[in-house]
């Protein structure tokens, strides 16, 4: 694999390993955390070279970390908790171990604390507790300055620890429950209009919808930022694969074949030119409904807020004209 794919592999694996962790905290499920501090400790060994190991629950020491390295002289905590009290409780280490370096590694983002913690922790054991905190976004800038023999080594890490394990169902399903997250946090603004409203009416009418889908693509687009958060992230290209370029387009190859087209080569032809050339044979208000109903079935939906989550991934790929004809010339 080339440096470009290795990076990708890498952070779709820690960004999956990160969405788990969140979800699993959801309902107060602690058990991945747990796991993550050998998993942690095999990756940070294989990216810097340290020789961690976990902590001895006998040692006097382990309440303050959970990796160590003697030869290094680096003591690590891993944590997703990003309170000032944790962060406190984990310096105390050097009050016993000042010759060592300390560093917090958060499983989720990593906390911003106030100029005058800084000063309070500067003050005290002398060093700039800012380069000590540390998330999955530092590993990746090191992990993309390595050299390519390191970077093989860490690909067939990732391969074997994480990426394998997740089915395109789990990947689906972690992204949509991220999504659903980020959802349940948005306050709507009830006196602005629907966004970007002139072009996705245009586009609406050029697909023909009717009323109840186009109100629920327009409602839908109110939480777009949900799913553009993601825009940075390797799993928003699995989930547009997996939504757009496989479900959306085995639907549409399925209603052209429907209308006894015979066209040779019609799948080898991409969503666009299928827009294009049969866009005046289709009903697309029948299309969309299935493809909620295809999304939908990857997870299971227990409320309300998770049935919108399916209409606010289709209606962020019909804004971005990845889903619907969007050229009123296709007519």
């Amino acid at each position: 694999m080339n440096r470009k794919e290795i990076i990708n592999s890498v952070a779709k694996g820690l960004a999956l390993l990160g969405y788990e962790i969140e979800h699993r905290q959801t309902i107060n499920d602690y058990s991945l955390n747990m796991y993550s501090e050998n998993f942690y400790r095999d990756m940070l060994n294989t990216i810097y070279g340290y020789e961690l190991d976990n902590a001895n629950m006998n040692n006097k020491n382990a309440e303050y970390i959970d990796l160590r390295d003697e030869k290094n002289k680096i003591f690590i905590q891993v944590t997703s908790t990003k309170t000032k009290a944790k962060i406190d409780n984990t310096l105390k280490i050097l009050e016993i171990k000042p010759n060592f370096e300390v560093k917090i590694l958060y499983l989720l983002d990593k906390p911003n604390p106030n100029d005058s913690s800084f000063n309070e922790w500067k003050s005290k054991y002398g060093i700039d507790v800012g380069q000590c905190l540390i998330d999955t976004k530092d590993l990746l800038k090191d992990i993309n300055n390595l050299e390519q023999a390191r970077l093989d080594k860490i690909y067939n890490f990732f391969d074997s620890r994480i990426l394998k394990n997740y089915t395109t169902e789990m990947v689906l399903n972690l992204v949509t429950q991220h999504i659903l997250r980020q959802y349940r946090k948005m306050n709507v603004d009830f006196l602005d209009d629907f966004n970007n409203t002139k072009e996705v009416n245009k586009k609406l009418e050029i697909n023909n919808l009717n009323e109840r889908i186009s109100v629920e693509i327009k409602r839908g687009l109110d939480y777009r930022d949900s799913i553009e958060r993601l825009n940075g992230d390797t799993t928003m290209s699995d989930l547009q694969d997996f939504v757009v370029r496989k479900i959306y387009r085995e639907i549409l190859l399925k209603h052209i074949k429907n209308q006894s087209i015979n066209i040779d080569d019609i799948n080898m032809k991409s969503i666009d030119e299928l827009h294009y050339n049969f866009h005046k044979f289709l009903d697309f208000n029948q299309i969309f409904y299935e493809l909620y109903g295809e999304i939908a079935s990857y997870f299971e939906i227990k409320d309300f807020n998770e049935a919108n989550i399916t209409w606010i991934i289709i209606s962020y790929f019909f804004e971005i004209c990845d889903i619907g004809a969007k050229n009123g010339n296709a007519n």
